[in-house]
């Protein structure tokens, strides 16, 4: 049974996508996926739920650039609204991005290139209507995404809590919690 997605405009949200392809262990990896991303194409940001990490690690893998890890993730390709690169059609959540700039960052001391900025327009949003609360945001509680956080490790995302944001009309009050270190209540 497939799953019906709600579009969302970027225009409508005011997001842009901020990404790093940055060193790898295998350096051909970070090569690859940096060209990957400057090809034209366009690109696809997919967030990874715990359904699927497995799956989407193994793309990690040391394989040679004309290797299609696609093949080997068992994940299905889905076409794109308004790039031509492939999204995931597992992820509940997607943007489609097109390259703005990127920006090769070097160490200061040693003066080696270990990362690429990539800063992305997002041109369409994929979100599975499944996911969303009745309010229409994200649920993440129901979506489980999870992040590659460096080395061979993941995490996911945690409880989450509401905090609701102050008023102006209410700093006076602000002001004078925080210097008694003491709470307040915003209704």
């Amino acid at each position: 049974m497939a799953r019906e997605s709600t579009p969302l405009l970027p225009e409508k949200t005011g997001l842009q996508a901020n990404l790093q392809a940055g060193k790898s262990t295998a350096r051909q990896k970070w090569a690859d996926t940096t060209a990957n991303l400057k090809d034209g194409q366009g690109f696809a940001v997919n967030i990874i739920s715990e359904a699927f990490v497995e799956n989407a690690n193994s793309t990690a893998v040391d394989a040679p650039p004309e290797f299609d890890e696609w093949a080997l993730s068992g994940l299905t390709k889905e076409k794109c609204v308004q790039i031509r690169a492939k999204r995931v059609k597992e992820s509940a959540f997607s943007m489609e991005c097109e390259l703005y700039e990127s920006i090769d960052i070097t160490h200061p001391v040693t003066g080696e290139h270990n990362i690429t900025l990539i800063l992305a327009h997002v041109k369409y949003f994929h979100v599975r209507k499944d996911m969303l609360t009745s309010r229409g945001a994200v649920d993440l509680t129901k979506f489980k995404p999870v992040a590659r956080v460096g080395d061979i490790s993941y995490a996911r995302a945690g409880d989450t809590y509401r905090i609701p944001v102050p008023s102006w009309a209410m700093e006076g009050k602000i002001q004078e919690a925080l210097k008694t270190h003491s709470r307040i209540t915003i209704k």
